[in-house]
This record gives C-alpha cells, sequence and structure tokens, in this order.
C-alpha cells in the first residue's frame, strides 16, 4: 500500500470552503467568515488562514476586496469535465460540452503566429482567414471563449464552408466532407498561461491572476492541415477528457545480420 503525503492545514481549510462554495452555502457575492472568525473555528495561524484565502482565489472561486473582506465570485459552481470527444453519426458529427452564448463575430485576418504554425503556412505570406470567435458557457456555468480560422483557400474546395463561417463547428465538419475531404481527423495541443485583463472581464474571472487553459484544435485531411480552433478557458474551473485510441501500426520486421543464412 501507497502512503500519501499529508495534505497542508491551509489546503484542508481551503478544500472546506471550496466544498461549501459548490454546494451553495456561500451562494456568488456572499462573504466567506473574516480572517479572524476563520482563526477562531479552525485554531490556526493568521498565515495559515491567508495561505487557505490565496488558494480559493488561485482556484477562481473568490475575490478580495480591499477593507471588505472575501467574496465569493459569480460563476464559481464546481469544476466542469469536458470530454475532447467528437462523435458522428451518418453525416452528423456531435460533440458535447459547451452551448453558445449570443452571436458569433467574424472577422478578416491573416494567418499569423499559433495559428500558421498549426496551419502549416508561413507567416510572412500573410495568407488570408476568417476568424469566428465565440462565448461559449459549460454545464457547470462557467464561461469559455472559441475562436475558429478557416483559411480563404479553402473556398477552391469548400466553399460552403467560406460562405457561411458561422455555422456549428460541427457542422463544418460535415461540409467539410462532404466537399470531398472525408477521413477527417483532429490533432489537439494544450498550454496554460496567466489570464489576460479581457480574458478575466470576458470569462468572468474577477482580477485575482487565474489561469486560462488553452486547447488547440487541428482538423486535418490526408496530413494536410484544413482548419484551426482555441479554446481558452478557467484552469481552475474545468478539466479535460481525452479519449485514446491505440494507433494501428505496422510491426518492423528485424534486420538480417550479415552473412546470416537465408
Amino acid at each position: 500500500m501507497e502512503l500519501q503525503p499529508p495534505v497542508a492545514r491551509f489546503q484542508q481549510i481551503a478544500s472546506y470552503y471550496a466544498d461549501e462554495i459548490a454546494a451553495g452555502t456561500y451562494a456568488p457575492g456572499s462573504r466567506l467568515p473574516s480572517e479572524s472568525e476563520m482563526i477562531a473555528k479552525w485554531g490556526v495561524s493568521k498565515n495559515t488562514v491567508r495561505y487557505a484565502l490565496q488558494e480559493l482565489r488561485n482556484r477562481g472561486l473568490v475575490e478580495r476586496q480591499q477593507g471588505r473582506g472575501t467574496f465569493v465570485l459569480a460563476g464559481s459552481a464546481p469544476a466542469a469535465t469536458i470530454t475532447r470527444q467528437i462523435t458522428r453519426t451518418g453525416r452528423r458529427h456531435q460533440e458535447h460540452g459547451y452551448t453558445q452564448v449570443g452571436e458569433p463575430k467574424v472577422e478578416r485576418t491573416v494567418i499569423d503566429g499559433m495559428s500558421a504554425s498549426f496551419l502549416g503556412r508561413d507567416p510572412n505570406d500573410e495568407d488570408e482567414a476568417l476568424r469566428v470567435t465565440r462565448v461559449l458557457v459549460d454545464d457547470a456555468g462557467h464561461r469559455a471563449l472559441h475562436a475558429l480560422i478557416i483559411p480563404m483557400d479553402l473556398a477552391t474546395t469548400a466553399p460552403s464552408v467560406i460562405n457561411t463561417p458561422t455555422m456549428p463547428v460541427t457542422e463544418l465538419y460535415t461540409e467539410l466532407r462532404d466537399a470531398g475531404h472525408e477521413d477527417l481527423a483532429w490533432t489537439e495541443y494544450v498550454t496554460a498561461r496567466p489570464a489576460l485583463p479581457d480574458e478575466q472581464v470576458a470569462m468572468a474571472l474577477g482580477d485575482t491572476g487565474p489561469t486560462v487553459l488553452i486547447t488547440y484544435r487541428v482538423t486535418h485531411h490526408d496530413e494536410r492541415p484544413l482548419i484551426a480552433e482555441q479554446l481558452r478557458c478557467s484552469a481552475a474551473r474545468t478539466s479535460l477528457a481525452f479519449p485514446l485510441t491505440a494507433t494501428r501500426t505496422k510491426a518492423k520486421r528485424p534486420r538480417k545480420a550479415e552473412g546470416a543464412a537465408e
């Protein structure tokens, strides 16, 4: 039996209040007990309580208001697990986990930065693309930001994708198939970084310097990248699940030593 390392006292306290927030004991906008109240309740030092409150802020659950105390953030529901799986029934593709909020925004742009890398483009060529941005919400009520990059040269093989870029992304996959890109495949890359000010506002993350989880999805056909997607969500409120399947490869025959008999 493997022994588990002891959990620090401040983490135990933070987990207690995180569970209370998830259960609705502390509703969004309500104030947590003061530091002195927590010290009396738990019999710990001021530093331990402050570490616990910092942990709650790192999870994106609370914010500190100078002179007033610590308050539960709106949308601080329990973390949601999103399965990054695409299923297909007949012609239709499906993906679960997020619902679109409001109307998408479409703008003309050039393929650069990470998009150029994932789409196999030279950023110096300034290839044009359509960028479709959406605000999404998961089953737990957390917001996420989705961006879709559609190269304009897809108009030669999939004009419907260019003509109707705001269609749901799963319908766009179907349009790509119908345009001759039959065997679609997807690759995802995941990274993280501190949230930018506009992301904190758009995703209601508060002003405590939370971390953003970023997933890049590339749709390709015969190893040719077609479109790229970027999903940004709160790392503290979201976990991503990736179903894995074994990739079939050909077994390599062992090389014969020189001079070996046939």
